[in-house]
C-alpha cells in the first residue's frame, strides 16, 4: 500500500496469512485494504491443503469484497477439484456446513478470473462473450444421481469428465482429446524433467535434506533374501 502497488490490475496468489483485523479503530484491516484498492485475490486451495493449511476463510475475504479467482500452483492442475477442495477447506476452516457453497467456488472459477483479468467477455455465456464452452459428461455413473448440476460437478467430478473445450469458438478438445498433441511425447519429457529437477532438489534445500528424504517411497520394499 505505501508503494502503491495494489491496484486492479494485481492479482495476489495464496494471500493466506492476511491480518483480518484492525490494528487500531482508525485503521483498515489487509482485507478492507485489498477490497478498497480492486486487488484481487488468486485462491490455490489444494497445495495448502496438502501442506495442511487453508485460507481462514473464503466467506471472510468474500465478505470484505475482495474479487477470488481458482488457481491450482500444483498437480494435477485440475479446476475441478481445486473447487472441490475449496469448498471442504473452506467449510472445515469456518467449522460449518453451509459456510460455503459450490456455486461460490464455481463462480470464483469462472467470473472471479474474467474479473481479476479485466474482461468482462470471459466466464460467462451471453451476447458479446467469448464462445468460451466446457462440456462435461455427468452421465458416468460413478458420479452418482445429478441432483444439481453444479453441486454435482463440484462434489464429486474432475478434470477426466471433461469431454469437449471450446475457446473463442474454435474447438480445442474433443472426446477429450487435443487433436494433433503427442501427449505420450509429452508425458515422457515431462517425466525426464522430473527427475532431474528432484535429483537437483536438494541443492535448493534449506535444511540440505538428500533426494530420499525429500522424496521417500510410500512402502519400503523389503529386497531381502531368505
Amino acid at each position: 500500500q505505501e508503494l502503491d502497488l495494489l491496484n486492479p490490475k494485481v492479482l495476489i496468489p495464496h494471500a493466506i496469512y492476511l491480518n483480518k483485523e484492525r490494528p487500531d479503530p482508525q485503521s483498515l484491516s489487509e482485507l478492507e485494504i485489498l477490497a478498497k484498492s480492486g486487488t484481487s485475490v488468486i485462491h490455490c486451495p489444494l497445495v495448502f491443503a496438502r501442506a495442511g493449511q487453508a485460507l481462514h476463510s473464503f466467506r471472510r475475504y468474500q465478505a470484505a469484497g475482495i474479487n477470488l479467482a481458482m488457481g491450482s500452483d500444483t498437480f494435477p492442475p485440475d479446476m475441478i477439484r481445486v473447487m472441490e477442495t475449496g469448498l471442504l477447506a473452506g467449510n472445515l476452516a469456518e467449522g460449518r456446513q453451509d459456510a460455503h457453497q459450490a456455486a461460490d467456488m464455481f463462480r470464483a472459477a469462472t467470473l472471479g478470473g474474467a474479473k481479476a483479468l479485466g474482461r468482462d467477455d470471459l466466464g460467462r455465456l451471453a451476447a458479446g462473450a467469448k464462445a468460451d464452452m466446457v462440456i462435461i459428461d455427468l452421465s458416468d455413473y460413478r458420479l452418482g444421481p445429478i441432483e444439481d448440476p453444479i453441486r454435482t460437478l463440484v462434489m464429486m467430478g474432475n478434470g477426466r469428465y471433461v469431454r469437449d473445450v471450446i475457446v473463442d469458438g474454435r474447438t480445442i478438445v474433443k472426446d477429450g482429446q487435443i487433436p494433433g498433441l503427442d501427449v505420450a511425447g509429452m508425458r515422457q519429457q515431462a517425466q525426464a524433467y522430473f527427475e532431474k529437477m528432484r535429483a537437483a532438489y536438494p541443492q535448493r534445500d534449506y535444511q540440505g535434506r538428500s533426494e530420499k528424504t525429500l522424496f521417500p517411497p510410500s512402502f519400503r520394499l523389503n529386497m531381502e533374501t531368505r
